[in-house]
């Protein structure tokens, strides 16, 4: 069966992000549900938000949840999907590569790799740590002329990794923009990961204009302010 899986998602919950986004986890969920989804993997920043009382209610939606992190390793961010509350006390490469020796139910993700932020791997570190990954993102944010996902699809395709959509998600509109269409058997994590690991996926990703680009910046840009401006 072809089902909708969205693998990067940041809620209200984040304890970093979570002032600046207006949804829930229930909320994603129900409307991922709206939206025909069946597997939503929640990365919180730093931080494990995602609470079995959460995979229940994915479960009673038709949704599976798979908890996940976006953990911060030597300055780089990295996604651990799968993983436990355990995986919030990683702070370096070598943390997560012992870590995965334990839990080999993982599935790590790069980011956004070659994106120029600070956070975001080089392309020198998605090679150096290539047997750390399970997958290569490839990222929502990019137009016909700033597109560094194209540099990424060939390095992933050097190093043998799966290249998958997700939504990197702090704003609901762009939900249903960016995605993976699997082809499995069975909804189980386990059949999740074999079907990426495989190649057993389409990517479904819209071009963004310059223009929607500045103004997400200048949305996300108004909800920082609005967050953090001091209250009477």
């Amino acid at each position: 069966m072809q089902i909708k899986a969205s693998l990067h998602l940041h809620p209200k919950e984040d304890h970093q992000d979570g002032p600046i986004i207006d949804y829930s986890i229930f909320d994603l969920i129900d409307r991922a549900q709206q939206l025909n989804f069946s597997v939503l993997a929640i990365t919180g920043h730093e931080s494990f938000v995602c609470l079995p009382e959460h995979v229940a209610y994915g479960q009673s939606k038709g949704i599976l949840v798979i908890p996940g992190i976006e953990l911060k390793l030597d300055g780089k961010h990295v996604l651990a999907l799968n993983c436990d509350q355990a995986a919030a006390d990683l702070h370096s490469f070598t943390d997560l590569i012992e870590y995965k020796k334990n839990h080999s139910e993982i599935f790590v993700i790069a980011p956004h790799p070659n994106y120029g932020a600070l956070v975001a791997l080089t392309i020198g570190q998605l090679k150096k740590y290539s047997s750390l990954f399970d997958a290569v993102e490839h990222c929502w944010y990019y137009s016909r002329k700033f597109n560094p996902n194209a540099q990424n699809a060939v390095v992933a395709q050097q190093l043998g990794l799966p290249f998958i959509a997700t939504a990197d998600l702090h704003d609901l509109t762009y939900l249903d923009h960016d995605y993976a269409v699997l082809e499995i058997e069975e909804l189980t994590v386990a059949a999740v990961f074999a079907a990426i690991r495989s190649g057993n996926f389409t990517n479904v990703s819209q071009v963004k204009t310059p223009l929607e680009m500045f103004w997400y910046q200048v949305r996300l840009l108004g909800r920082k302010i609005r967050a953090w401006w001091p209250k009477k």
